[in-house]
């Protein structure tokens, strides 16, 4: 992805980046400093709603399935999730390159399994939170099976906030033109849908596609990052590609400065992406690259 050449421009600074997901287990090392808190609750009165969200002692964020102040991830997914988007070329001795924060949500259980509703509220707490990018590796079946008015609605708010939906186009190496995955294919200006490359940069054979639905490819097969309870694990999926894009997509929001939008961040991406030809079709396109960012 050349990210290299983009950090020596920009790291994310002051970009909040939100991960949609089984919980962030803040107290992995590769995570922990980067987790935002919420002051207001922090200096507050235990018990106390201080800033009237209407979420009590959400400190480092909010369970939203379980609904409690506990996001802690005890499956493992959001943390590998965190990690990847964190470092953007996620690589051991550059955990610490990119300096965005991520306020904690947990919208899934243990089992990976959530419900509309949770993944709705994650959402909109993240886009109120001020979020500019919100990671979404999950979808399909049970909290998106089919299209769904509620949580069209919940981007769509996210986006009039500023906030883009960075997500999974899924796994089931199925055309998304022809059979929409969810949320990657909602037909709005703040979602872009990521597909998987592998390290040879072809089409990741589980990875689903669409030239018309999917905007971009980034790397997803094999990927190392932090699992819940410390160390580094190697998994695969569009779930790990899509927080390289919104690795990626933090970093050109920090570059364009506060009046970006997150339509002009997503043309960008898609600009400024790679050509290759075993994407060529496939995607909308191309490999998310970052090389620009240091023109």
């Amino acid at each position: 992805m050349k990210a290299p050449k983009a950090w020596a421009v920009t790291r994310g600074e002051g970009v909040i980046v939100a991960v949609v997901d089984t919980g962030v287990d803040a107290s992995h090392p590769a995570l922990a400093n980067n987790i935002a808190l919420n002051e207001a609750e922090k200096n507050g009165r235990a018990g106390v709603d201080v800033d009237g969200n209407g979420y009590v002692d959400d400190v480092t964020g909010w369970d939203f399935f379980s609904k409690d102040s506990n996001p802690d991830d005890n499956e493992g997914h959001g943390s590998h999730v965190a990690g990847t988007r964190r470092a953007t070329l996620l690589l051991k001795t550059f955990l610490r390159r990119t300096r965005c924060q991520d306020p904690c949500r947990k919208t899934h259980n243990n089992r990976g399994a959530s419900r509309e509703d949770a993944v709705v509220k994650g959402i909109l707490y993240a886009a109120d939170r001020g979020a500019k990018v919100s990671n979404c590796s999950r979808g399909g079946a049970p909290e998106a099976p089919d299209y769904s008015a509620v949580l069209f609605d919940a981007i769509k708010h996210a986006g009039e906030k500023g906030a883009l939906l960075v997500a999974a186009a899924g796994n089931d190496g199925s055309n998304n033109d022809r059979k929409p995955s969810y949320p990657s294919n909602y037909q709005l200006e703040n979602v872009m849908a990521v597909a998987s490359t592998t390290s040879r940069d072809g089409l990741s054979s589980y990875s689903n596609f669409g030239s018309a639905s999917v905007h971009v490819a980034a790397p997803g097969s094999s990927v190392v990052s932090a699992p819940a309870g410390g160390g580094y694990v190697t998994q695969s999926g569009t779930s790990m590609a899509t927080p390289h894009a919104a690795g990626a997509a933090a970093l050109v929001f920090a570059k364009l400065g506060s009046t970006a939008t997150p339509e002009q961040v997503r043309a960008v991406l898609i600009q400024n992406a790679e050509a290759l030809s075993s994407l060529s079709g496939r995607v909308k396109s191309g490999f998310v690259s970052l090389d620009f960012l240091a023109e």
